[in-house]
């Protein structure tokens, strides 16, 4: 975004499949080729082609919910292009966060978020294009839904959400702090509360990371529930972690009907067995069934009582992390 112009680079729908992330950690282009293009223009031919009425189709989650696991399935169905966590949508986060002049500007940065938007319904082979942005920019959320959008939003139970955090080790550990040092750039509520615990008199390091994890699991609950209040009741569905693990197939037909997309019963029962025996971020190892619930018994074992006084905190202390 860098003087309002556009990286727009050359990729294929199978190179974009093997990506966990398209977050710059691997190219997105095979052949190389890419393009410069200046917002007014990309803008400009946005508007003289934008008449198809494809929807916007969304995943919006909380992160370590299962969100990319299903992503991959949707891409195992072959019926399914997603795009997970682009780097464009974590650039136009940051840009708002410091008041860059596309975001200051109203027409600006509507034009941006639809040329944004319109690249994330592009997809390969008459697949069906669905954005699985990272949870990282949740202050441009209200901008990535409109009266077309149609999503579904991807949380999880508190207690297996701290867990899955623990399980990750100091790596994820580091990861949930900076995340919330990052959405206190926006939040003042959520900044306030976080130095409110840091203060607190003999916490301990985990009590202060899950304490923190807790708000930060709120603050993405209540964007979401603000976005949804937008929304027609038929174009978006709640799902958690656990509906998605439990009930895989149940889980995909209902967010394939929510997404108004084609799906076929045969590829759905092959999809999930595909994906979910395979690491969702790590896709060239299999998944561990048996090694992740010895990890997260390591867990409880060490925090249970932490996890306990943590989400008891959290009932005692629910506040609206979005005012101000």
């Amino acid at each position: 975004m860098a003087n309002r112009r556009l990286l727009f680079v050359e990729t294929t729908g199978d190179l974009l499949d093997g990506l966990p992330f398209m977050d710059g950690r691997r190219p997105l282009s095979a052949s190389g080729r890419a393009r410069l293009v200046h917002l007014d223009d990309a803008a400009e031919c946005l508007h003289a082609l934008e008449c198809s009425g494809e929807p916007d189709r969304l995943i919006a989650h909380v992160g370590f919910c299962g969100s990319t696991l299903l992503a991959r399935t949707l891409d195992a169905t072959s019926l399914y292009q997603t795009y997970k966590e682009p780097q464009s949508i974590i650039d136009a986060s940051a840009a708002k966060s410091v008041s860059h002049p596309l975001a200051r500007d109203r027409d600006d940065w509507g034009g941006l978020m639809a040329v944004l938007r319109s690249q994330f319904r592009k997809s390969f082979s008459n697949r069906t294009a669905v954005l699985k942005p990272s949870n990282w920019p949740l202050n441009v959320l209200p901008d990535l839904v409109n009266s077309n959008t149609r999503a579904v939003f991807l949380t999880a139970d508190p207690y297996a959400y701290l867990v899955a955090i623990l399980r990750g080790g100091d790596e994820r550990v580091r990861f949930m702090l900076q995340f919330v040092r990052n959405l206190g750039v926006d939040f003042p509520r959520l900044r306030e509360s976080v130095h409110a615990i840091e203060r607190e008199r003999g916490i301990t390091p985990a009590r202060l990371v899950l304490k923190v994890s807790l708000l930060a699991l709120d603050v993405q609950e209540q964007m979401f529930a603000r976005v949804k209040r937008g929304m027609a009741p038929d174009r978006f569905l709640s799902l958690t972690t656990e509906e998605l693990i439990k009930q895989p197939e149940r889980s995909l037909s209902a967010v394939s009907a929510t997404f108004a997309a084609r799906l076929d019963g045969a590829k759905q029962s092959d999809a999930v067995r595909a994906a979910f025996a395979q690491s969702a971020k790590q896709p060239w190892m299999g998944f561990d069934a048996q090694a992740e619930a010895m990890a997260n018994g390591r867990v409880r074992a060490r925090f249970q009582r932490d996890i306990e006084h943590a989400l008891a905190w959290r009932a005692a202390n629910r506040i609206d992390l979005l005012a101000g």
